[in-house]
């Protein structure tokens, strides 16, 4: 018999009660329907965050002496 436990839509991955993060990217995963597909991806977004403010976080490593001082002057 082939494996009938639920899966997730998007990666087509089982989807456990137990644990609901993806191992590999470490976001949560849920069997929804189709139509909540928006809010299921502005909730489980896989950018990662600020610990503290929980804020997105982009990989702002400098490339230049330019762009270094600049990211400088925003922290």
């Amino acid at each position: 018999m082939f494996d009938t436990r639920p899966r997730d839509k998007k990666t087509h991955r089982r989807v456990f009660d137990t644990h609901p993060r993806d191992k590999k990217t470490h976001r949560r995963v849920f069997d929804t329907h189709p139509r909540d597909k928006k809010t299921r991806l502005r909730v489980f977004d896989t950018h990662s965050r600020d610990k503290k403010t929980h804020r997105r976080v982009f990989n702002t490593r400098p490339r230049d002496k330019k762009t270094r001082r600049r990211c400088s002057e925003l922290r």
